[in-house]
């Protein structure tokens, strides 16, 4: 989390209000509230997490984790469910509720930590959400926290936005995997 924080100030600089960070990683997710001139990280293991996922899928398929995660690369995205949930194909279909069922226990959770860090914290609600790891890349997580949270503000972390990075890595290439390089960087 310090690292995250790290980057994020260094690429976005102090910003005005709190920024939350939702780092949803292969075995956790990290939140990291940053405010002006302070910072609170909260870890939540296993919960909305990317082998959460696919040992959901593994159950919902009757597959094995290998089958799962390679379903899960090829066809996760958010749902969003009620009748405009219109899949022509009945696995994407499948995919995509299995995929909300675990986001929407991870949303429980990050409002909870949100509520703490204001009540126990005396923080105030975030201004803007940085999602940030390997499982945020999943189609449509962004709006899903857009539209839970109520936030407006809700985009990809960009470790690289201040970062030199050489020529001969594409600009596709980095923008890309910005989203997941936070710690690194």
């Amino acid at each position: 989390p310090m690292a995250l924080y790290n980057a994020v100030r260094y690429n976005y600089g102090a910003q005005k209000g709190c920024t939350l960070v939702i780092d949803i990683g292969a075995r956790a997710t990290n939140l990291v509230f940053i405010e002006e001139g302070r910072f609170f990280s909260r870890n939540l293991p296993v919960i909305g997490t990317g082998n959460a996922i696919t040992q959901q899928l593994m159950k919902e398929f009757n597959i094995p984790f290998k089958d799962a995660e390679e379903l899960k690369l090829a066809h996760a995205s958010v749902a969003f469910g009620g009748a405009y949930e219109d899949y022509d194909d009945m696995v994407i279909s499948r995919v995509s509720k299995t995929v909300r069922n675990a986001i929407t226990r991870l949303h429980v959770e990050v409002e909870r930590s949100i509520n703490f860090y204001r009540t126990q914290q005396n923080g105030v609600k975030p201004a803007r959400v940085l999602l940030a790891g390997g499982t945020s890349a999943i189609a449509r997580m962004d709006q899903f926290f857009k539209e839970k949270l109520k936030i407006d503000d809700v985009s990809y972390l960009n470790s690289f936005k201040n970062i030199f990075v050489s020529r001969s890595v594409s600009d596709d290439e980095v923008a890309s995997s910005a989203h997941f390089m936070g710690a690194v960087v």
